[in-house]
């Protein structure tokens, strides 16, 4: 059964005029740097040579070069601008062999890794654009429409029109497809007749005309067994005119609410490589694994290209198999069936960390676990099952198939969370380990223990020693106190007896001699 185009609603009651009122805010990259040069330095050099587009590269000895903020206006989303600062940057120079003291400029060609040297600006330049692929296919005939609807569809891509009155492809309109190839195909018609036009249940007047069509796959099929289509146009009243940061915006929003739609959950990842590809998919470099850190902070920026698979794990040294969870990641990274795609396996330590786990709802009782993102989708998928290098290899392989089905990250955010640099991780473990004691031997401890506790004894019973004596001399006190007391009481009486038998014998003494 062929494709066939039916608009199922008037261009004024779009399916997307909510889409109107929504944040335009577009995802996977700035785009206000894309007009502006970018300082080369080491932190970035590998994510400008990772990214397809093409890159010029200004030799110079500041930061800056006359002309440059003009070159990069010129060349905005045709190439990448960047100066090269010969003085700071002499170990990068080395490192990857520019020979700067020849040439001046040089020129990373689209999907390349490599920098050529060019003997002119103008002749780089050219160069830069010449190396662009040409995206956006031409329909003359209205016959040409249907088979074109229908290969964006199997390919789960969003079919795009420009309607317009010019022969030559318009140039904004090349630009965006370097930038949204994944998610569209683009095509433009120029000088379409009038009969084109009202086919289509378009007005006549209609040119220039963006739409996007819409597929109703949930939809009843058409009378002829069709996939329906509706289209939804460009809105220049709010999104402005027709120049490459606007479309950038709308055709964003439209990606948003496709992806919502489940539009995309069939797609195949472009970084999948394919079986004729061999060449392309040889040269892809690899990373070995490594820890993502404060340290390390462009390693899933926004817009890279490929798949950010994290190992998330209990790092601290309480963890006595975290070697060979880094072991597992690693067998996976080295498996046959990921050679050639681009895939840049780190790991993080979820103990000091906590907050990157959250943005993916995983606490240390989901760890070891494994999260992958892709950047330029900004969405994410979270592994379910066992930690195990089948199992991981095969979750990455369902997410680059489209069999996994992926998650956005919420607005606002495009990829994984940056580590902060204020957290101790150090003192973080240091923190969690138990009080260490020293390392006595146990016979010594309790022999220790022993002699205080006999010192002890000998210490009671000399108190107590000394209590008795004490109460003893006491008591002794109080004997002689009393026997004294009673020898005094005795001594009384006897004087007392001994006076009156005195008295007596001088009273008979008396009488006597009284008789005399």
């Amino acid at each position: 059964m062929g494709t066939q185009l039916v608009l199922l609603a008037a261009l004024g009651a779009s399916l997307l005029a909510v889409m109107a009122l929504a944040d335009t805010k577009s995802a996977g990259f700035k785009l206000s740097d894309l007009k502006k040069p970018v300082v080369v330095t080491a932190d970035n050099f590998d994510q400008l040579v990772e990214a397809e587009i093409p890159v010029l590269l200004v030799v110079s000895k500041a930061d800056t070069f006359e002309g440059d903020k003009e070159l990069a206006k010129e060349l905005e989303a045709l190439a990448r601008v960047g100066v090269l600062n010969k003085e700071s940057q002499k170990d990068l120079i080395a490192s990857k062999k520019l020979d700067v003291d020849n040439a001046q400029f040089f020129v990373k060609a689209f999907g390349k890794d490599t920098f050529a040297p060019h003997e002119s600006l103008e002749s780089g330049k050219e160069a830069a654009t010449a190396s662009n692929p040409q995206r956006v296919i031409t329909i003359s005939d209205g016959k040409e429409i249907e088979p074109f609807l229908g290969g964006a569809i199997a390919e789960t891509r969003l079919p795009i029109f420009l309607f317009h009155d010019k022969e030559e492809v318009p140039p904004v309109l090349a630009k965006v497809s370097l930038w949204m190839h994944d998610h569209f195909v683009f095509a433009h018609v120029p000088k379409p007749t009038e009969a084109l036009l009202t086919g289509l249940g378009l007005p006549a007047d209609v040119t220039p005309a963006l739409l996007a069509m819409i597929p109703q796959l949930d939809k009843q099929a058409t009378p002829q067994g069709g996939i329906g289509f509706q289209g939804a146009q460009y809105n220049r009243e709010h999104f402005g005119p027709m120049k490459f940061k606007n479309l950038m915006k709308w055709l964003g929003q439209v990606r948003m609410e496709m992806t919502k739609s489940g539009f995309y959950d069939r797609k195949v990842e472009k970084d999948t490589p394919k079986a004729d590809q061999p060449a392309k998919a040889a040269s892809v470099k690899s990373v070995p694994l490594f820890e993502y850190t404060a340290d390390t902070p462009d390693a899933c920026a926004e817009g890279k290209l490929g798949l950010c698979v994290f190992g998330i794990l209990d790092g601290s040294p309480l963890n006595d198999a975290k070697e060979q969870q880094l072991e597992v990641l690693r067998e996976v990274q080295n498996k046959p069936a990921n050679k050639g795609r681009v895939l840049h396996f780190m790991w993080v330590d979820l103990t000091c960390h906590p907050t990157f786990g959250e943005a993916f709802d995983v606490t240390m009782d989901n760890v070891p676990t494994v999260v992958a993102v892709t950047p330029k989708k900004g969405a994410y998928a979270k592994l379910f099952g066992a930690f195990e290098s089948s199992k991981i290899g095969g979750f990455i392989g369902g997410v680059l198939s489209g069999k996994n089905r992926i998650t956005a990250f919420p607005e606002g955010t495009t990829t994984a969370p940056v580590i902060s640099a204020e957290v101790n991780c150090t003192a973080v473990h240091e923190s969690m380990m138990p009080i260490e004691t020293d390392d006595l031997d146990m016979d010594d401890i309790m022999s220790e223990m022993a002699a205080e506790a006999e010192q002890e004894k000998e210490a009671q019973e000399k108190a107590f020693a000394e209590l008795e004596d004490q109460a003893a001399d006491v008591e002794m006190e109080e004997k002689r106190r009393k026997a004294a007391a009673e020898a005094a009481k005795m001594n009384k009486i006897s004087n007392k007896k001994r006076s009156k038998k005195n008295k007596k014998k001088k009273k008979k003494s008396k009488k006597s001699k009284e008789e005399l």
